[in-house]
Formats: C-alpha cells, structure tokens, sequence
C-alpha cells in the first residue's frame, strides 16, 4: 500500500533560448525556482544536423559543476556545436522540483 499522494509531484520545467552561430559552440545555464532542485535537464536544437555536438550538459548549482558528492543542484547547463551552415536557436532545459 502506498501512502496517499505520495506519487504526487509538483515537477515543472523550465528553459532557456540562446543563439548559436554556423560552427560555433555556444551555452547557457537555466535555473529553477528559489527553494527547488534540477531533477535533470538537457539540451537542443529544433532540428538536427549532422554535424551537430552537445559539448557539455550539466548540472548546476548556483551557475556552476558541482564540486561535491551529494550536492543539491538547482539549475542545469550546457553547450552545444552548430554543425549547420546558418545561426540556429537551441534550447537548454531544466525539470525542477521542490520535493
């Protein structure tokens, strides 16, 4: 028997918009709420390309890695290559949660 509520989440997303220039490598970090963690996140362009590369996708905790087991991130970051001949927009995302 499970305890009523307790599958009951109040896990939100957010995210971040950010220009990426043909060839180049370009990030942005995304933050949840005061009071809430990042449960996960990620990043991405609206269309692929196949020469397109996630540099780096990460957890954060006040804008930067983490630095400790068992710290509480509370945003997310990343980076990404611009494999396509023309400045596209991606996106990085963030799932929030305060439990």
């Amino acid at each position: 028997d499970l305890q009523g509520g307790l599958l009951a989440s109040d896990a939100s997303v957010r995210f971040d918009n950010f220009a990426v220039a043909a060839g180049a490598v370009a990030g942005e970090d995304v933050g949840c709420p005061a009071g809430q963690r990042a449960l996960g996140g990620g990043v991405s362009f609206g269309s692929l390309d196949t020469g397109d590369r996630v540099v780096l996708s990460e957890p954060r905790l006040g804008g930067d890695a983490p630095n400790a087991q068992g710290a509480v991130a509370n945003g997310w970051g990343a980076a990404i290559l611009n494999g396509a001949g023309d400045e596209r927009t991606a996106s990085v995302w963030v799932i929030c949660s305060a439990r």
